[in-house]
C-alpha cells in the first residue's frame, strides 16, 4: 500500500513564522550557560512614576529566517509612549532567538493598564498587559 499524502513538515529553505515562547518584565538579566535569569520580574507596578531601568526580554521559537520585531508600549488610553525595533534569525526550527530591550528612565504617567504591543514583520503577534496601581 502507497501513501500518497504529502508532508506538513515546512520547507527548510523557506522562512516561517516563529512562535512567541516568552516576554518578561525585569530588573536584571544574567546568564547561567544557555539559560537566562530573571531578577525582580515585574507582573505589577504598584504606583505610577519613573521606572530608573528594566530590561524587556522576548524570546522566539520554532520558525525559520530573519525577522522584524516592533514593540510599542501604550497608556491605558492606547497611546503610544515609547517604541523599540529589533530583528533576529532562527536557523532551524529547534532554534530561539531572545530580543532584549534595556528601558531606561520610562516613566508611567498615571495609574491604569498598560500593554506591550509587538509586531512581528509587521503583523500584529500579541499584546501583554502591565496594570500600573495607583498607591503605594
Amino acid at each position: 500500500m502507497t501513501d500518497n499524502a504529502t508532508t506538513t513538515q515546512p520547507d527548510p529553505q523557506q522562512p516561517m513564522e516563529p512562535t512567541l515562547q516568552f516576554f518578561v518584565l525585569c530588573d536584571n538579566v544574567a546568564q547561567e550557560g544557555p539559560k537566562p535569569v530573571f531578577v525582580g520580574v515585574f507582573d505589577q507596578i504598584r504606583r505610577p512614576g519613573p521606572i530608573p531601568q528594566f530590561i524587556i526580554a522576548i524570546r522566539w521559537t520554532n520558525g525559520l529566517g530573519h525577522h522584524r520585531l516592533n514593540l510599542r508600549i501604550l497608556d491605558p488610553d492606547l497611546k503610544e509612549l515609547t517604541t523599540f525595533d529589533g530583528k533576529f534569525e532562527l536557523r532551524h526550527r529547534a532554534a530561539n532567538a531572545t530580543v532584549f530591550f534595556n528601558v531606561v528612565n520610562f516613566v508611567f504617567p498615571v495609574p491604569g493598564v498598560y500593554w506591550f504591543e509587538i509586531k512581528l514583520n509587521d503583523a500584529s503577534s500579541t499584546s501583554i498587559p502591565l496594570p500600573v496601581h495607583g498607591g503605594a
